[in-house]
Parts: C-alpha cells; structure tokens; sequence
C-alpha cells in the first residue's frame, strides 16, 4: 500500500554521484531521483526523528557497500512532497520496502524517461542537500 499520511516523514536519497549535486549552488540535481531502469523504483530511507550522526550511519552500514563510489551527500525530501507529485495521470507514491531497516521505494514512475524527468524535477524543485561531512 502506498504511503499517504498527514503526518509527513522525512526521506532521504543517498547520493553516490558527484553529478548528482549541482556545485554552483549546493542543490539537488533532478538525475539523482530518476528511477532505476531494472525495477523503475527510486531507493530512500525514513529518517524522521534520527541524529545526522544516525543518518549517515545509514549509509555506511546499508548502501555503501553496494556501491563503487564513496557518498557525496544526501538528498532530504519531505514525503508529503513525494506523494503530491504528479505529470499527467502518472503520480508518485512511496512505500515503505524493508528490510534493509527504514528502506523505502519512491514508486509509480512512467514508462516514459521524458515524463519521469519531468516527475524527478519536481522532487529536485521540493529536496535539501545534504553534503557527507
């Protein structure tokens, strides 16, 4: 079942990319939410009421080691925002999909890249960065 609350939990997108993060001004590329091509799922974590130490330390036990690259930040977005994100009759959800503890899927993507770039601009347009300290 989709996520839809009233109250909003906060999910982040770990970001292992340097082309994620636009430099100029510290923001969120829309490329880092675009879903993966093999299940068409965007991978977050619920991170509402964690330290930032707790935060990164999500990282560093359950993402970097399947990843080749070391983290470069996070992207912080509201899941409120997620799941009033929508192009056309293509409309965002998220559901919580564990285990690793506090995984989640940002679901409901197109099958069409140009209508999933405009869906991952809105969630670019809504996330925080976050750099890795």
């Amino acid at each position: 079942m989709p996520l839809i609350q009233s109250n909003p939990e906060v999910l982040t997108r770990y970001l292992y990319n340097s082309n994620y993060i636009r430099k100029s001004n510290q923001t969120v590329k829309w490329a880092a939410f675009m879903p993966n091509p093999k299940d068409n799922q965007t991978s977050v974590f619920r991170v509402l009421g964690l330290s930032e130490s707790e935060i990164w330390n999500i990282a560093d036990c359950d993402v970097t080691p399947y990843q080749q690259n070391t983290i470069k930040g996070r992207a912080d977005i509201n899941s409120n925002d997620v799941i009033n994100i929508s192009v056309n009759r293509d409309k965002l959800f998220f559901y919580p999909k564990e285990p690793p503890y506090r995984h989640g899927t940002i679901t409901g993507w197109s099958n069409q890249k140009s209508i999933n770039k405009l869906l991952a601009l809105k969630l670019e347009d809504k996330a925080n960065l976050r750099v890795n300290p």
